[in-house]
């Protein structure tokens, strides 16, 4: 399970080459991470955006980590027309998977009751995330956020051949040709 969370979690941080594919507008067949797209879509872990596209090249932003870390962790998602954050109106799209990670501590909220949902995640975020679902918490890595998560996704290998700024958001798939997701 560890592995298969990894695979997936490091497709999304990282971000391969873009050209597009036949079930998103913008995904050539032929590129390189057309199979990984796919599966992300055919596991409900990704479906795309507005007009049948995948947008390769976009930023992730905090709602959409929301929905991708509750499917990977295979979280029982409550369906939700209310928020557990002031910022998040009713009947957002991901109102469910958002209020789901929070009670779950992988994505936090702010100490001022907001999620941001439409952030863009830092390789710092995404990293932490990652961590959590593979299991490593403050109570694992105390509070020295980031550096501790960091410091551990360097031990664990997830950032072998990474070189991202704390601050840098990170796109969905772009540049890392050697990631692939690998579901059985």
């Amino acid at each position: 399970m560890k592995k298969r969370i990894t695979s997936i979690v490091l497709v999304l941080l990282l971000c391969i080459q873009t050209t597009a594919f036949a079930s998103f507008s913008d995904i050539d067949s032929g590129a390189n991470y057309a199979k990984s797209a796919e599966r992300l879509n055919t596991l409900n872990i990704m479906s795309g955006k507005e007009g049948g596209r995948f947008d390769p090249e976009g930023y992730v932003t905090r709602a959409e980590m929301a929905k991708i870390s509750a499917v990977i962790a295979d979280l029982n998602i409550q369906a939700s027309d209310s928020s557990l954050f002031s910022d998040m109106e009713e009947g957002n799209w991901a109102n469910g998977y958002v209020n789901t990670v929070a009670m779950n501590g992988i994505i936090l909220g702010y100490p001022d009751g907001t999620f941001q949902p439409d952030r863009y995640l830092t390789y710092a975020e995404t990293v932490t995330i990652t961590l959590r679902l593979l299991g490593y918490g403050s109570k694992v890595l105390g509070n020295n956020y980031p550096v501790a998560y960091i410091q551990k996704a360097k031990e664990l290998s997830l950032t072998d051949g990474l070189n991202y700024n704390y601050n840098n958001y990170i796109c969905i798939i772009r540049n890392f040709s050697k990631y692939y997701i690998s579901i059985k």
